[in-house]
Parts: C-alpha cells; sequence; structure tokens
C-alpha cells in the first residue's frame, strides 16, 4: 500500500488506481495485467503523510485543513505544510508545520485545499 495519494488537476479528484512513485520521481498507474503507464507529473500532486493522526485516527497529509488547540481552550485551523517553520506572528498564520500541531490533543482534519479549494484563500483563523 502506498503511503502517499495522487492528485489529479485534470479531474479534481484523488487517483483510484494503484500508484506507484519511481525512483526518478515518476508516477507510475499499475494497470490490470502488471503492467507501468506513466502519467504525466504536470498534471498530478504527489500528497505526503504527515506521519501525524488526527482524533479519529485518520492520517494528516500535506493540505488538509486541520483545526487545532494551540493554548488551552484557544482554537485555531491551519492548512498542513511539511517544509513550514512558522514565525513569530502572534498565532496570525494560516499555514502550520507538522510539529505545530497538537500541543494540547490531537488536531481535526475539517477538509483539504485540493477537495476544498476555497479554504486555502480563506483566513482560517478560528476564535471558536
Amino acid at each position: 500500500m502506498n503511503n502517499f495519494k495522487v492528485w489529479c488537476k485534470d479531474f479534481n479528484e484523488w487517483e483510484k488506481d494503484y500508484t506507484l512513485l519511481g525512483q526518478d520521481g515518476t508516477i507510475y498507474h499499475i494497470n490490470h495485467g502488471g503492467g507501468l503507464i506513466s502519467i504525466r507529473p504536470e498534471n498530478h500532486i504527489i500528497v505526503w503523510p504527515s506521519g501525524y493522526e488526527d482524533k479519529l485516527g485518520t492520517m494528516i497529509y500535506d493540505g488538509d485543513v486541520i483545526k487545532f488547540e494551540y493554548m488551552r481552550g484557544e482554537y485555531t485551523t491551519a492548512i498542513v505544510e511539511k517544509d513550514y517553520f512558522r514565525g513569530s506572528d502572534d498565532m496570525g498564520c494560516d499555514v502550520t508545520g507538522y510539529r505545530d500541531f497538537g500541543m494540547y490533543g490531537p488536531p481535526i482534519i475539517i477538509g483539504n485545499i485540493y477537495e476544498n479549494p476555497e479554504l486555502k484563500n480563506k483566513k482560517l483563523r478560528d476564535e471558536s
């Protein structure tokens, strides 16, 4: 089983067929006969898991939008990006790195920027 997912930009959906990532970064479909068919990288995004699960036990991936408690009783939402390092912006950030969430318990996935692109351009701060 893959530890990554592949988003198809052409159809705005996750690839349903089994995919394989070659050593050179080429993405392949495995057809019914077991053969490999390369797919166009310009139309696909490889989405990597964070290694962390949300409150319900679902793996959190890059591009997921999560809600988490950043201070006792204070919640915020953010887009997960593996290479992000938060600056000193008084927690008004809309992006979080892997180690920035879950200090007071596991986060909850509320969507992702691929299936819910409107979340990418929306101010994500949640005061509830």
